[in-house]
């Protein structure tokens, strides 16, 4: 039967209504779904792939939360009275079968459809030769096709199936022929038997009969007969006399293809003579073993394929090493689960153990040469030496693989400390490549006489504690009870000074800035502008060891609107300011607001797993809109709007930018960014 391809889409259909048929049928085609060759595509369709017409399964999930699903099927795999029975589950929907006119451009929804129902359950309809069917359900929460079956009226006797000793014989409907082929040797079959292999359909009434001297099978139904000429074939003598493995004692001798003699060597002082063990290739092929009667010796295997002609022998000689072996080295070594690498000609290792390990993990090895002997000295304390002394079986060579034990340090290790001027400070745990900054040290900008005060560490798993005092952070171990300190270095910023804010001020970064008014260790790039990124911590690029780089600026007084121009790649970041952390998308410029009442720090992190960008310029203003230049001083009321919220209704007076920008949409509700209220 043809192969075909099943194709879901999504469409929009109009409403389903009920029309119904059935049939007395024989299934032609079973469709059992499961998910595995279900893809999900772009649209919301869903493509449906690897569909044969031999009861193969395959997923399918007629499924879209906003739109009907359809499955086509191609007519030229049915005829005319052929029912179609579909089975939905998981969910309550309207669902049916449409027909595809021949002519037609488009699915004809304004017909009736061949069959509909409402929830889960079957669905079954009969096909009347239109061009396409199509299956569909209505919109909403997912349906699963559960099966779909096609079966095909039974119109006349006929041979469904031709079985002879558990093999499957070929039917040809059109030609009136069954063939099959039989295994060698196997005996002919008897009319009997040949009567047994049938099976024919419901259509077939009268019982079934075979004439041997025309080797017809005759189906009839007591009215018109319907008849099969039978060809029996005998499938030919194999002449397979390989062997699919050959060992000996346990040991594989590794074969090659047209190699039928092998050479094994013993080691010195073997005098047990090995077995031969094999595996054949064909079962239908036999061996006949002979082992070796001494050493040296040698063992044979001969083979001889089904057709008793073709024939091969396997031959293994034995011989036994004439010296002891000088091997004295280990093929792999391990403390505990600890597992090390060994090198040629290296018999001293140096082992670190996990922080808080109080004993010393027992050496185990694999030997290199199975007839060498090993003795195992195990270390006695978590910081002491173990050994192994591998003796080869000459008994003369010999190794010592030494392993000296040590315990790595305790992490003590803090990744962020935040102060109550909204900053976190930059932490460095190694000395970074700029000669300015100290190992073991917290940078911490601050604008105005007072330092800022440190509130609560996020430390690294395993440290206990965090305790500032002073300009002194001390962590202390969880596992061993040790400490790391680090100082505390207050960086004093001074705001950028603007003369006039009537006017939006708008600085262009050179990096000149960094130090006075701006606080970035990772610096300034002329393609990035002033850089930030995100990831560990490198103390190449100076970055902070929560592995996120930040940038402080301090802000004069006055200034309400701030707005950053991203340049380079576009990325995401959160800005805190005025005690507020705002996260933004990636775009062009990040604008936000600030109270403007004295000067304060705004500070801007990495807010992504990757990559970096940076920042080309900023504009400050005294208003919310850098645009108009309206001073707060001089603004008057714009506009009133009454808004109504919980049940009161409120009088909102626009007295000009920067205080409220209020816009009213089209649907009649009102959109604002600040507003001020009188009740």
């Amino acid at each position: 039967m043809k192969k075909t391809l099943l194709k879901l889409s999504i469409l929009a259909l109009g409403l389903l209504t009920s029309v119904g048929v059935s049939a007395a049928s024989t299934e032609i085609f079973s469709w059992t779904p499961t998910s595995s060759n279900v893809t999900a595509a772009t649209g919301g369709s869903v493509a449906v792939t690897g569909v044969t017409w031999d009861n193969s399964k395959l997923g399918a999930k007629l499924g879209s939360t906003s739109a009907f699903a359809v499955l086509t099927l191609s007519s030229g795999m049915f005829e005319v009275g052929d029912v179609i029975t579909v089975t939905m589950q998981n969910t309550s929907h309207q669902i049916g079968i449409f027909l595809y006119d021949e002519e037609a451009t488009k699915y004809d929804y304004g017909k009736a459809p061949l069959k509909t129902s409402n929830g889960s359950g079957e669905l079954t309809a009969t096909f009347d030769g239109k061009d396409k069917i199509v299956i569909a359900r209505g919109s909403g929460t997912t349906m699963y096709l559960q099966s779909l079956v096609i079966e095909r009226p039974i119109k006349a006797p006929a041979l469904n199936a031709f079985t002879l000793n558990g093999i499957n014989g070929t039917i040809d409907q059109t030609a009136g022929t069954v063939t099959i082929e039989l295994p060698y040797g196997s005996t002919e079959p008897s009319d009997a038997e040949i009567l047994a292999a049938c099976t024919v359909n419901s259509a077939a009434t009268e019982p079934t009969t075979y004439d041997a001297a025309t080797h017809t099978i005759t189906v009839t139904d007591g009215t018109t007969p319907k008849e099969y000429v039978l060809t029996i074939t005998y499938a030919a003598a194999k002449t397979d006399a390989t062997l699919k493995s050959l060992s000996y004692n346990g040991t594989a001798i590794e074969l090659a293809e047209g190699t039928y003699s092998y050479d094994v060597e013993l080691p010195y002082g073997t005098s047990a003579i090995p077995t031969v063990a094999y595996e054949i290739n064909d079962e239908t092929a036999t061996a006949v073993p002979t082992q070796a009667s001494a050493l040296p010796g040698t063992a044979t295997v001969v083979v001889t394929a089904q057709d008793g002609t073709t024939e091969l022998t396997y031959t293994v000689n034995f011989t036994v090493k004439a010296t002891a072996s000088t091997d004295a080295t280990l093929k792999s070594l391990k403390a505990g689960s600890i597992t090390v690498a060994l090198a040629d000609g290296q018999y001293d290792y140096d082992v670190e153990l996990p922080a808080g390990t109080t004993e010393a993990p027992a050496l185990s090895y694999e030997l290199n040469d199975e007839t060498a002997s090993a003795v195992v000295t195990d270390a006695t304390s978590a910081t002491g030496a173990a050994s192994i002394v591998v003796t080869a079986q000459d008994g003369t060579t010999e190794h010592t693989y030494n392993v000296q034990f040590s315990i790595a340090a305790a992490p003590k290790t803090l990744l962020a400390l935040p102060f109550d001027n909204g900053v976190k400070g930059y932490i460095y745990n190694a000395t970074p490549s700029d000669p300015n900054y100290t190992a073991h040290t917290i940078y911490v900008p601050y604008i105005g006489t007072t330092t800022p005060t440190a509130g609560a560490a996020t430390t690294k798993e395993g440290t206990t504690s965090a305790e500032v005092a002073a300009n002194t952070v001390t962590l202390t171990s969880s596992v061993d009870g040790s400490s790391q300190e680090y100082a505390l270095n207050f960086v004093q910023l001074t705001p950028v000074t603007i003369d006039d804010l009537t006017t939006p001020y708008t600085h262009t970064f050179d990096g000149s800035e960094i130090g006075s008014w701006i606080y970035s260790v990772y610096g300034y790039d002329a393609s990035k502008g002033l850089k930030f990124a995100k990831t560990t911590n490198d103390t190449n690029n100076m970055r902070d060891a929560e592995g996120k780089t930040r940038i402080v600026f301090a802000i004069p007084a006055g200034v309400t609107h701030v707005e950053l121009t991203s340049v380079g790649n576009k990325r995401n970041i959160k800005i805190t300011a005025d005690g507020t952390t705002t996260n933004f998308d990636a775009a062009d410029s990040y604008t936000f607001d600030l109270a403007g009442t004295e000067a304060s720090l705004v500070m801007v992190e990495s807010n992504q797993t990757g990559g970096d960008g940076g920042f080309s310029a900023i504009t400050l203003s005294a208003t919310s809109d850098p645009a108009t230049g309206v001073e707060e001083a001089e603004a008057e009321v714009v506009n009133t709007y009454y808004i109504s919220a919980d049940g009161k209704t409120y009088n909102a007076a626009v007295k000009g930018l920067p205080l409220i920008k209020v816009e009213e949409l089209s649907n009649g509700t009102i959109k604002t960014s600040k507003i001020m209220i009188e009740d």
